[in-house]
Protein backbone atom coordinates (compact mmCIF):
# COMPACT_ATOMS: atom_id res chain seq x y z
CA UNK A 1 0.00 0.00 0.00
CA UNK A 2 1.13 3.75 -0.79
CA UNK A 3 0.48 7.45 -0.82
CA UNK A 4 -2.46 8.37 1.53
CA UNK A 5 -3.69 5.18 2.43
CA UNK A 6 -0.25 3.82 3.82
CA UNK A 7 -0.78 7.10 6.02
CA UNK A 8 -4.04 7.11 7.08
CA UNK A 9 -3.19 2.70 7.78
CA UNK A 10 -0.43 3.71 9.68
CA UNK A 11 -2.39 6.35 11.78
CA UNK A 12 -5.21 4.42 12.67
CA UNK A 13 -2.31 1.57 14.06
CA UNK A 14 -0.82 4.32 15.97
CA UNK A 15 -4.53 5.33 17.49
CA UNK A 16 -5.31 1.77 18.59
CA UNK A 17 -1.79 1.97 20.61
CA UNK A 18 -2.82 4.72 22.22
CA UNK A 19 -0.53 7.20 20.22
CA UNK A 20 -1.42 10.61 18.57
CA UNK A 21 0.12 12.92 16.24
CA UNK A 22 1.74 16.08 17.40
CA UNK A 23 -0.78 17.91 15.23
CA UNK A 24 -4.23 17.88 13.21
CA UNK A 25 -3.60 15.47 10.63
CA UNK A 26 -4.32 16.35 7.06
CA UNK A 27 -4.46 14.56 3.70
CA UNK A 28 -1.99 16.34 1.96
CA UNK A 29 1.56 16.49 3.88
CA UNK A 30 2.00 20.55 4.51
CA UNK A 31 5.31 22.34 5.92
CA UNK A 32 3.24 24.44 9.38
CA UNK A 33 5.93 26.90 9.26
CA UNK A 34 4.95 27.72 5.88
CA UNK A 35 1.32 27.56 5.71
CA UNK A 36 0.58 28.46 8.97
CA UNK A 37 4.10 31.27 9.77
CA UNK A 38 4.86 30.95 13.79
CA UNK A 39 8.18 33.45 12.97
CA UNK A 40 7.28 36.12 15.31
CA UNK A 41 7.05 33.46 18.32
CA UNK A 42 9.43 30.86 17.13
CA UNK A 43 12.26 29.92 19.95
CA UNK A 44 13.82 27.02 17.78
CA UNK A 45 16.74 26.50 16.68
CA UNK A 46 18.64 23.89 15.08
CA UNK A 47 21.81 22.13 15.01
CA UNK A 48 22.62 20.01 11.05
CA UNK A 49 23.96 17.03 10.63
CA UNK A 50 27.35 18.88 9.69
CA UNK A 51 27.20 20.66 12.99
CA UNK A 52 25.82 23.97 12.09
CA UNK A 53 23.26 26.04 14.26
CA UNK A 54 20.74 27.74 12.24
CA UNK A 55 18.41 30.05 13.62
CA UNK A 56 15.54 28.67 11.33
CA UNK A 57 14.84 26.16 8.97
CA UNK A 58 15.45 28.64 5.56
CA UNK A 59 18.50 30.76 7.36
CA UNK A 60 20.66 31.68 4.80
CA UNK A 61 23.57 32.02 7.72
CA UNK A 62 24.96 29.20 9.61
CA UNK A 63 27.06 29.03 12.60
CA UNK A 64 29.94 26.71 12.78
CA UNK A 65 29.59 24.54 16.27
CA UNK A 66 31.11 21.44 14.85
CA UNK A 67 34.70 23.19 14.35
CA UNK A 68 34.34 25.02 17.55
CA UNK A 69 34.12 21.92 19.99
CA UNK A 70 36.83 19.73 17.58
CA UNK A 71 39.34 23.26 18.07
CA UNK A 72 39.07 22.99 21.74
CA UNK A 73 36.75 25.53 22.28
CA UNK A 74 35.63 26.26 26.32
CA UNK A 75 32.00 25.70 27.45
CA UNK A 76 31.74 29.35 27.64
CA UNK A 77 32.80 30.37 23.86
CA UNK A 78 30.77 28.06 22.32
CA UNK A 79 27.24 29.36 24.80
CA UNK A 80 28.36 32.91 23.41
CA UNK A 81 28.38 32.34 20.22
CA UNK A 82 25.08 30.37 20.48
CA UNK A 83 23.89 33.30 21.93
CA UNK A 84 24.76 35.77 19.73
CA UNK A 85 23.82 33.84 16.69
CA UNK A 86 20.19 33.90 18.41
CA UNK A 87 20.06 37.38 19.02
CA UNK A 88 20.49 37.70 15.28
CA UNK A 89 17.47 35.78 14.26
CA UNK A 90 15.73 36.51 11.33
CA UNK A 91 12.12 38.08 12.22
CA UNK A 92 11.00 35.56 9.46
CA UNK A 93 11.67 33.64 6.75
CA UNK A 94 9.76 35.76 3.60
CA UNK A 95 8.50 32.91 2.41
CA UNK A 96 5.87 33.46 -0.70
CA UNK A 97 7.33 37.15 -0.74
CA UNK A 98 9.50 38.29 -3.33
CA UNK A 99 12.64 39.10 -1.18
CA UNK A 100 12.29 35.50 -0.45
CA UNK A 101 15.91 33.73 -0.80
CA UNK A 102 15.85 29.91 -0.92
CA UNK A 103 18.57 28.91 1.32
CA UNK A 104 22.03 26.92 -0.26
CA UNK A 105 21.02 23.51 1.53
CA UNK A 106 17.65 21.94 1.87
CA UNK A 107 15.95 20.20 4.75
CA UNK A 108 17.26 17.02 3.79
CA UNK A 109 20.40 18.15 3.02
CA UNK A 110 20.85 19.59 6.95
CA UNK A 111 19.08 16.77 8.37
CA UNK A 112 15.62 18.47 9.14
Amino acid sequence: MSGIGARMTLLAAALALGLAPAGPVRAEPQIASVSEPFCESCNRIRITSDGKLRTCLFSLEETDLKRMVRGGARDEEILQTIQQAVWKKEPGHLINRPEFVRPGRTMSQIGG
